[in-house]
Parts: structure tokens; sequence; C-alpha cells
């Protein structure tokens, strides 16, 4: 399914305004599932409409959101075996495949849960009497909603807000490590999602096998669930090769696009892999499209606010090719398969290894802001601090201290989790989508693989020569291919970016920052921005200086959120 929201009796009164707000962002033909205690509206996907539940003569149901595989099968298959295995405990994470939550209704007891990573996000009001989701839907039954400063400044500087929390002090979200049950008591038990962090120890060779058969799994359920009915990304890089790879080597032919002009790095490789190999290539320039009249990105840039539900990593600012390539790849009831989670094999955080501080990993990364755009409300350690106990329970640990394997967990689970998760969420509301790298088994394997195998892309060009050494041996966007050890070049170069200190790293964004002129592309002008906002940003005056923001990727995300608090009438805390 697409969508759906819960309300338990206590909020009856809300049924019809969660029906609106469902219709207003798109989503048709929504099918009631009403049981003793509650109501569960539950919709189709809206490009790909398959109605994804299962209803036994008991009256017992299942729901799948998102895209879920279960003991290998997918559809109504999955939702009758997981319904009959289902005893009211938790199912091991390795019997599931896919960002979802499952709803199971049996015995007159209902019962919730997500994929182990939480990648797919559903909110709740404080009283737990409406789950959906949809974060606008939840926003639609708040009364008095209130501005989380926090989440504010996350979103901003990160794309994502992190942790339970969203910009509504009102709204959270479900955590991964547990199985609700919602009705008619609620209550909740532990699920086994932690990952045991051991090095692993071996040869490489031996590291690359056990990393290639989670994959080689996966895949093989991929291709007997969707044959050749795949989506997916070819570009310069790591990820979307040794997705190709994993799919050539299971017989699969999936529809190929690159994004991208003509003259990209990445593009002249995909083009050359594809003509070599003989594979149809769809390249899409996003930027290529018409200018719209200020009155027809409005229209636009209204609809995108209600189809990404409200604030999507992005901004709802745009051209319009980001929704109509989301819609696109999902036609003809295509899975789409998004290489997001890829560097799990790889040193993403570019650090060395050794122990960290969480101070010192969040200088490093979570350091993307320029204080000088900031008005008082923002608190540099005061953000950080939460940061840090937000990155403690995902860890489980009280201790300030970071180890090196718990760093690499940090990446799918927190990183992962929350950037992508919500990006994921969104392109579910559309069709299937994936991201295999993102699944537990795999992540548990990745991230006791010892640093030293990851840096410079080493594991990565292993696994993708382990399983198509023909592919590993084009060209890269690293300016070499992936069939030989990484040359000196690329050694010294990571190594630079490696060797700088943390709290260097957290003056780069800010240096950039004061040096780009502020040139704003025609969609983020007053002009443009005018027909639907009031332009003196009454909301998000108050925690940034409006004007000094150069950065557009932020100034789209202030401007989503000064449309999202104005269209709500939102309070400031």
């Amino acid at each position: 399914m697409g969508a759906f929201a819960l309300i338990k009796e206590s909020a009856f009164n809300f049924i019809e305004p969660i029906k609106q707000s469902l219709q207003q962002q798109g989503f048709q033909q929504p099918i009631s599932l009403s049981r003793k205690g509650f109501e569960l509206i539950i919709c189709p996907k809206q490009v790909n409409p398959v109605t994804n539940y299962y209803e036994n003569s008991e009256g017992s149901f299942c729901v799948g959101l998102g895209t879920l595989m279960y003991q290998g099968l997918h559809g109504e298959p999955a939702l009758q075996t997981l319904l009959d295995d289902f005893n009211k405990r938790p199912i091991p994470h390795n019997r599931f495949y896919g960002t979802f939550s499952v709803l199971i209704y049996k015995a007159g007891q209902l019962f919730c849960f997500t994929d182990s990573l939480g990648l797919y996000k559903v909110y709740h009001n404080l009283e737990q009497s409406i789950l959906s989701s949809s974060f606008l839907t939840l926003l639609t039954t708040t009364q008095q909603p209130t501005i989380n400063t926090q989440g504010v400044y996350e979103y901003i500087f990160q794309g994502a807000t992190f942790g339970t929390e969203t910009v509504i002090n009102q709204i959270a979200t479900l955590e991964p490590h547990w199985l609700y049950q919602l009705t008619p008591t609620p209550k909740t038990d532990y699920r086994a999602c932690h990952p045991r962090f051991k090095a692993a120890y071996g040869p490489l060779d031996i590291l690359v096998e056990d990393s290639v058969a989670n994959l080689r799994e996966q895949f093989s359920v991929i291709n007997q669930c969707f044959g050749n009915k795949i989506d997916t990304a070819l570009a310069g890089g790591y990820d979307s090769r040794l997705i190709l790879a994993l799919l050539r080597e299971q017989g699969t032919n999936p529809h190929l696009y690159v994004y991208g002009k003509s003259t990209d790095v990445h593009t002249q490789i995909a083009r050359a892999i594809c003509e070599q190999e003989g594979l149809p290539l769809q390249q899409i320039d996003k930027q290529q499209s018409p200018p719209l009249s200020p009155a027809d990105l409005a229209e636009q840039v209204s609809q995108a606010f209600y189809l990404f539900d409200g604030y999507p990593i992005d901004g709802v600012w745009g051209n319009g090719q980001d929704l109509a390539t989301r819609k696109q790849r999902s036609e003809g009831g295509r899975l789409t398969l998004n290489g997001d989670g890829g560097e799990i094999y790889r040193n993403y955080f570019y650090l060395s290894d050794r122990p960290y501080t969480i101070q010192q990993f969040l200088w490093s990364f979570f350091s993307q802001f320029d204080p000088a755009m900031c008005k008082p409300a923002f608190q540099p350690q005061q953000y950080h601090r939460q940061l840090a106990e937000k990155i403690k329970a995902t860890l489980n640990q009280t201790r300030n201290r970071l180890n090196r394997t718990s760093i690499e967990y940090l990446y799918p689970a927190f990183c992962c989790r929350f950037w992508a998760g919500r990006n994921n969420s969104l392109n579910n509301r559309f069709g299937l989508t994936l991201t295999p790298f993102m699944e537990m088994n795999s992540v548990i394997t990745a991230v006791n693989v010892p640093i030293k195998w990851k840096n410079h892309g080493i594991l990565a060009a292993r696994m993708i020569f382990n399983i198509d050494p023909i592919l590993a041996g084009y060209p890269s966007d690293y300016g070499h291919h992936f069939a030989a050890p990484p040359p000196l070049k690329r050694k010294l170069k990571d190594s630079l970016i490696t060797m700088r200190p943390p709290k260097l790293r957290q003056l780069i964004y800010r240096i950039k920052h004061h040096r780009l002129s502020l040139q704003r592309p025609d969609y983020l002008t007053s002009e443009y921005l005018s027909q639907l906002l009031n332009v003196e940003f009454p909301y998000l005056a108050h925690y940034v200086k409006v004007d000094k923001v150069k950065d557009n990727k932020q100034f789209n995300r202030v401007c989503t959120l000064e449309l999202l608090f104005q269209r709500y009438n939102v309070s400031i805390n």
C-alpha cells in the first residue's frame, strides 16, 4: 500500500479530516478496515495501485506498507504467510527484505512494526491515538502545533530530522526496535535489531565472499519476485555498478537510466558501458525543462508540497522534474532499486581507523552550518548535545566514546535511517522501492569489515569484480576501473581527507559558505516565492537570517518550512 492512517476510538472525530488530507496528498480509493476500538484507512500506491493487504475468513488481516518481501514471497502470498506465522512475538529480521511497515490484526489485537533499520516512517501523535505513514495527516489532526527548534535546524542543515523527533513537537515517529501492540491494550515487545560489533578477520577474499553472499541471496529473491520489472540507475560510481552486476548475475534485464547532461563524466561512463554491453539506457537531464511562470510554478510547488508530505529532503521548490521522474520510475509496476547505503562497503566518513568521541564525530559530519547565518535561537553546543543523545540512543549506549565499528554502524542506522529513509518512504507512495544495501544482514556483515579494506573503495571494487569482472573493468568517476587495486593517486587524495582533524572539518563548510555569492535560481527569488509565501518569513526569520543563507539547498529547505508553518498555522514554541 502507499499510505495508511490508524485512528483509535478516542480520535474518531478526526476520520473525515484524515481522509481529506490523504486525498489532498494524491491518494485515491481508500479502503477502510473497521474493528472494535479502531478504524484503519489504507490507500493504494499512486502510480502502481496494487492493493497489498490480506484478510482471512476469521476477520484477521495483514497490511503491508511500502515494499515488503517475506520468506522469499511478495504481495498477497507474503502477507498470508506472515499472518499465519505471526504469534504476537517479534519475527527475526532475516525473514524480511524491504522498506516497510506491517499492520497485523489477529485474535482481537492490532500490532505494528517496521523494517529493522526504521527506514519506513510511521508518525504518531503524543497519545498514539492516531498513527500514519503521512506527516501531514498527523499535522492536520494536531491542535495548536508548535515548532521543534532542534528539528528545524536539523532539517535545514542536514535535510532530515533525527531520532524520533520531527519539526513539530506534537508529532514523533515509531522506533524500529519494538513490536508495538496498539489495541486493545498498548504495549511494546523488544526486537533484537542491534547488531553485534565484532571486527571480522581473515583474508580480503573471504570478507568479499561474505559480503557478496548476503547480496546474492537477496537479489535471488528480488529476481524471483519481480523478474525484469526493475528500474535502476547506472552512473560512474560503485553502488549502481554493484547493483547492475548483481542483477546481471541473476539473469535480470532491468530498465536502466542515468541522470545528467551528455557532457557529464558519469553520463559518458554509463553510456559507454551500455553501448559495449548492448544495454538500453535512458538519459534524463533534470535541468532541461521549459521555464515556468511564477503562477505555474506555484501550482507545481503546491502539488509537490502535498505529494512529498510537506518537507522532503531537498525541499519542494524546483522545476518539477524531481516529482515527474519519481513517478515515471514506478510505471508499469516496476520495482525501483536505489543505491543509497552502498557506502557501508566504503569508508564513508573518511575517518581514520581509531576511536573518536561523539563530539569529534559531530564536528566531522554534522557541522554543515554557518553560525553567522543563524539567529540566537541557534546554540551550536546545544544543537550538538541533542544530536549526541540521539546517537547514544541509536547505539544503545551511555558513554561518549565511539569505537570504529560503532561509527560504521552510524552510517546506515543514523544517516541513512533518517535521510534516505525519509526519501524512500516518499518514493514508496508512488510505487515499489528498495534500497538493497540497507538490509540488516548486509549491514551487520559490512560494519564489521576492517576499515583498511574499506579505504579507497577496495572492498566495494573487489565485490564488483567478484560478481562481474567485465563490469568491473570499465572506467569510473574515480579516474580508474574497479578490476585492479586503486592507484597511488587515489590513495593520496583520500588520505588527505582522512588526515583532516575533526575540529578543522567543522570549519570547512563555514569557509565555503562565506565565500559563496548570493545567487538564487529563478524559482527561489521573491517574485516566485511570493506566489505562495509571505516573503517576510514570519516563522523562519526567528531561526535564521534569511538573506544570509547563501547555500541554495538550505535556502530551499528554509522556504519549504516557511510554507509548511504558514499553511498549518503553526506556533513558535
